[in-house]
């Protein structure tokens, strides 16, 4: 009898063992996305990198599965648990990720996300413009970014009004990306247009910064006073203005160049600058993206008195020409506001008496050694005084007087020119 319960113990000692290394070898494997996180959004286009933690706790992993919209992609045997999904081909919206691994007894463990493919409108620049002449220049741009869908149509659109958009003059091109560019033509001459890129995909329309140019002068074409004067050595178009018999650019000169083609010397040091009994321009806190437009370059006297600063047809006027324009707005006393820009966007308030009836637009734009910008401007004559000096005019932002002064020589003021 003791033998047969010996025997039956140990028979049910082994079925329990066994069941126990049966129960345990049957624990399934772990499978877990950590990359992307559920609901992510991407661009179409976008290289999406799934990443999978896969592992079993009693065994070993045998393989991971990908599957995208439930069509499997990959098979990777071995960690890392990786795949990258190109999505450049792929629709809009919702879509599955589902990963299944799979352990040494072939039991499974599944996880799933969902991410989110969406396009937006392509990105562009418009390029510089070129090779102006009175009826056409070389326009265009440079799609960078097609915006997860393919750029459908791409080119140029143009105006004489800002913000031109497709519904104004259009030079279409081929779709794509990258960088393009086009003539334009049949434009008008001495005539100012505002330029965009712009690029399609089926999100819609982007359009590129804006660019601005004005077309030459036609040669054949009768000038005017109060037309835009196109400087072909420095490359600058101003717009000008007549008062009485005497015709005035509307703006500060902002040559580097003398008229014969020679460069004008530019002289950033203050200690060089104020023994210079040579000529020399600069830009005001010789910063000229701040400060050249709109308020011009400063000159000192010595470039003046070569004759040779203001562009072909113009001169920087005497004194005696200076006197003619304030006596022709009034007098000394009361021409500076007629002179003056309205407002306080350049001028400091109070800018008294500012009216600028006259059109001659005058900015404070200081002087050398960087002073006064806002509060004063300064222009030369071409008349010496004495010595080192030379007449100078001068409109301050708390009087509607016009001054006249004599300046040294190397001071640094701003150059108006007007038409011989």
């Amino acid at each position: 009898m003791k033998t047969q319960l010996k025997t039956l113990f140990f028979i049910l000692s082994v079925v329990i063992i066994c069941q126990c290394e049966k129960e345990k070898e049957n624990q399934p494997p772990i499978c877990n996305i950590i990359s992307p996180s559920n609901n992510t959004t991407f661009k179409k286009g976008e290289n999406i990198s799934i990443s999978v933690d896969a592992s079993d706790p009693d065994g070993i992993i045998k393989e991971v599965h990908f599957f995208i919209d439930d069509i499997g992609v990959s098979n990777i045997q071995a960690s890392p648990y990786n795949y990258n999904w190109n999505t450049q081909d792929i629709e809009t919206g919702s879509h599955a990720i589902k990963a299944i691994a799979k352990d040494n007894e072939d039991i499974e463990t599944a996880d799933s996300i969902n991410i989110i493919i969406d396009a937006e409108m392509p990105t562009v620049t418009t390029r510089d413009i070129t090779a102006i002449t009175e009826i056409s220049a070389i326009v265009g741009g440079n799609v960078t970014d097609n915006g997860g869908e393919i750029v459908t149509s791409r080119g140029v659109c143009w105006s004489t009004s800002q913000s031109p958009t497709t519904s104004n003059n259009i030079k279409q091109v081929d779709g794509g990306t990258g960088s393009f560019s086009t003539p334009i033509n049949d434009l008008q001459p001495n005539t100012t247009y505002y330029v965009r890129a712009y690029a399609t995909n089926s999100v819609g329309t982007a359009y590129g910064n804006e660019n601005i140019f004005t077309t030459l002068i036609d040669p054949d074409a009768t000038w005017t006073p109060g037309d835009n004067w196109f400087d072909s050595m420095n490359k600058q178009y101003y717009s000008t203005v007549q008062i009485g018999d005497q015709t005035w650019m509307a703006e500060n000169l902002k040559s580097t160049y003398y008229t014969d083609g020679t460069p004008i010397p530019l002289v950033t040091d203050s200690a060089t600058w104020s023994n210079l009994t040579t000529p020399g321009y600069c830009w005001y806190d010789n910063d000229s993206v701040t400060y050249a437009d709109p308020y011009g370059a400063l000159y000192n006297w010595y470039t003046v008195n070569t004759g040779n600063l203001c562009p072909t047809d113009w001169h920087v006027p005497t004194d005696t020409e200076w006197t003619t324009l304030a006596d022709y707005l009034g007098g000394e006393n009361v021409a500076g506001g007629k002179l003056k820009e309205t407002g306080t966007t350049h001028w400091v308030s109070p800018n008294e008496g500012a009216t600028n009836e006259s059109g001659f637009s005058a900015l404070p734009g200081g002087s050398r050694i960087y002073s006064g910008i806002g509060y004063y401007g300064f222009w030369w004559s071409a008349t010496e005084a004495y010595a080192d000096k030379a007449v100078s005019r001068e409109l301050d932002f708390d009087y509607s007087y016009f001054f006249e002064f004599n300046d040294p020589m190397k001071a640094g003021f701003s150059v108006r020119c007007i038409k011989d």
